[in-house]
């Protein structure tokens, strides 16, 4: 099934697409006094970054405002869950981590609410 979040239509029909922005690697860096350079000690890859970017589409403020609402509930709940996204790829162990608007709310031509937004998530198994 394509376009899910926990297999919901969390993200609005008018689409979104995933944009990787890398891995989180854990590292420390240090030195000692007198000698020249530091040393770099890799403590392994933490998770991978990614970004959501969409529109959100409502026949009403109100419908539009329960979408956004359904958004921070699983980033308020903080739990792990599977994205699929339109291409049909499967992301496991997605964490939300913020909603974030782009711009105002916007009456259409057509009569509908939409949004544009971001959600910033973390794949907490980087190679899954």
């Amino acid at each position: 099934m394509a376009d899910t979040f926990n297999g919901e239509n969390l993200f609005g029909s008018s689409g979104y697409r995933v944009e990787g922005q890398g891995l989180k690697v854990d590292r420390h860096e240090f030195g000692f006094p007198g000698d020249d350079g530091s040393f770099l000690v890799n403590h392994g890859v933490r998770q991978r970054r990614y970004r959501i970017v969409g529109v959100l589409e409502a026949v009403s403020v109100e419908s539009l405002a329960a979408g956004i609402r359904a958004i921070e509930e699983y980033i308020a709940d903080g739990g792990e869950y599977t994205l699929v996204d339109s291409l049909g790829q499967s992301y496991p162990s997605v964490v939300l981590l913020d909603f974030v608007p782009k711009g105002p709310r916007e009456l259409t031509t057509a009569g509908t609410w939409r949004l544009e937004y971001e959600v910033p998530f973390v794949q907490l198994d980087p190679f899954a």
